[in-house]
């Protein structure tokens, strides 16, 4: 009989010292989370450029990417440039009366692109200040009876890429 309380005693001795061994799952847990507001914005330098004085159809553009496009964001943005004429010349895909054509070249156009409607400049171009370049191409009217500076807007927009 010694023996079995001994043996007992011993078991509990040995339960006793185990309690603090054992450990329970937590019952709970968090997650940190964090958002940051989408800011798009670009800057293009230099802001005008001059063709200059131009025949009928002739070709003059800028080269080794003499604008600067900025993505002034916080996230990459995908860049498009289209260009407008005005009351005088018009745009269009080829020099005709009074019609001029613009192109652009640079980014993701790796080949001269008409703009006379909205081209991908840059598919995605990352944000925190970084910087794409690119070229205009000009082609002057093939005849006009305009004779003074005709002015045109070249129009870079970003959406969220």
């Amino acid at each position: 009989m010694k023996a079995k309380t001994w043996m007992g005693v011993a078991l509990v001795l040995i339960a006793f010292a185990l309690i603090p061994a054992i450990s329970f799952a937590d019952t709970s847990d968090t997650v940190t989370c964090s958002a940051i507001f989408t800011q798009l914005g670009i800057t293009v330098s230099p802001a005008t450029y001059d063709f200059g004085y131009g025949t009928a159809s002739q070709v003059v553009n800028t080269t080794d990417g003499y604008f600067t496009v900025n993505n002034t964001g916080n996230k990459a943005g995908e860049i498009t440039i289209s260009a407008s004429g005005n009351d005088n010349w018009q745009l269009g895909t080829t020099p005709d009366n009074n019609q001029a054509v613009m192109k652009a070249k640079g980014g993701d156009l790796t080949d001269w692109t008409l703009i006379n409607s909205d081209a991908t400049l840059y598919s995605s171009l990352d944000g925190n200040n970084t910087s794409g370049h690119f070229d205009l191409l000009f082609q002057f009217p093939s005849s006009t009876n305009v004779y003074t500076t005709q002015h045109f807007t070249v129009t870079l927009t970003i959406a969220e890429a």
